[in-house]
């Protein structure tokens, strides 16, 4: 059972380091990419910057709390090799977590732009979130996608 949790642990880091995590780890073992990485994320989560302006203590400070550990660990090594197993799968899902929060705070980000009425021409200024911004994209993309093909 033990050799299963850390074959998985193993195979999670692998997936992590080979499929795009990019933002938050780096694509190799390297431990100080990965340290440099969070490091300047932690100073935007410190200083409210960008898409971390409008996270609530709570989350900043999980957030906060979660990268202290994983700096902890990777403190003072070269590779992701010199960790125990169960260690860089901890590592793993831990910056597993980071990133999904990262995409979270994006997304809940407020973006406002001024548009046009029609018949008008007073601009009323829309904000809405990064996430229903996206949202709102995709579904004109599949709405002109749909319309062209029935036009062919």
């Amino acid at each position: 059972m033990m050799q299963l949790r850390q074959f998985g642990a193993v195979a999670m880091l692998a997936l992590l380091l080979g499929a795009g995590m990019a933002p938050v780890m780096a694509q190799s073992d390297d431990v100080g990419r990965i340290v440099e990485q969070q490091q300047t994320l932690r100073e935007d989560i410190q200083k409210q910057a960008g898409a971390f302006k409008d996270l609530d203590k709570a989350d900043r400070d999980e957030l906060l709390n979660r990268q202290a550990r994983v700096l902890e660990l990777l403190a003072g090594r070269q590779s992701l090799a010199e960790l125990e197993t169960a260690d860089r799968g901890f590592v793993a899902s831990e910056l597993a977590w980071i990133d999904g929060a990262v995409r979270r705070a994006e997304d809940d980000r407020i973006v406002c732009r001024m548009e046009k009425k029609i018949g008008s021409n007073r601009s009323e200024r829309i904000c809405t979130t990064a996430a229903q911004q996206r949202r709102q994209r995709e579904q004109a993309r599949e709405q002109l996608s749909r319309t062209q093909q029935r036009g062919n």
